[in-house]
């Protein structure tokens, strides 16, 4: 049995694609440098454009707001073989609708949510190795490379979840024993061959 922590945005919901629907059918006038990274951003942009982000996802009603393809069959498979956590990178200022949607389409299957604090925009106070290691998480899927490089170094087994091969923001150097998926079904395949 293995512990395996789950990252929520992009890698159980599909939130980026959330956010572009949204603004395109709200035809709300907010200005994207780039959904795929926020490295160019100046503080007072990062605090702009996460606070659209969270009154994007607290406004969508948890039956129009989907998981991403297979999880809603595979995450009760790994379930009753293994403890599954979230670890997101949301806060507190989402843990209603988060909860609400996680009881929608995944009811009793996570040991726990953990949601992130912030010292200021994109500064943890823990990040997910270090909540990792708090939980004796055995393996993160998540599809930020910072948190999957994070993992490493503290020897934890990751698995880079690039939906589809659509998510830019997947690319780019990553550990030797990183493995990539896809998809829901190879991150299952994956987390079987870990737990042998």
């Amino acid at each position: 049995m293995l512990k395996i922590g789950i990252d929520l945005d992009n890698t159980l919901a599909p939130t980026t694609e959330t956010i572009i629907k949204y603004t395109r059918e709200t035809k709300k006038k907010y200005t994207f440098k780039g959904l795929n990274s926020t490295k160019q951003y100046t503080i007072e942009e990062k605090e702009k454009f996460y606070n659209f982000v969270n009154q994007t996802i607290n406004q969508q009603h948890p039956k129009s707001f989907l998981p991403i393809k297979d999880t809603v069959d595979i995450i009760p498979k790994l379930a009753k073989k293994h403890k599954l956590y979230i670890l997101t990178g949301r806060t507190h200022k989402n843990e209603k609708p988060t909860k609400k949607w996680v009881d929608t389409h995944f009811p009793k299957q996570f040991q726990k949510i953990v949601f992130s604090k912030y010292v200021n925009v994109e500064q943890y106070i823990k990040n997910k190795g270090q909540r990792c290691k708090e939980y004796k998480i055995d393996v993160l899927v998540d599809d930020v490379l910072d948190n999957i490089w994070d993992c490493h170094k503290k020897e934890i087994n990751t698995i880079l979840f690039d939906f589809n091969k659509q998510y830019s923001w997947t690319k780019g150097k990553i550990p030797k024993t990183t493995k990539i998926a896809h998809d829901w079904i190879q991150v299952s395949e994956m987390i079987e061959e870990m737990d042998v």
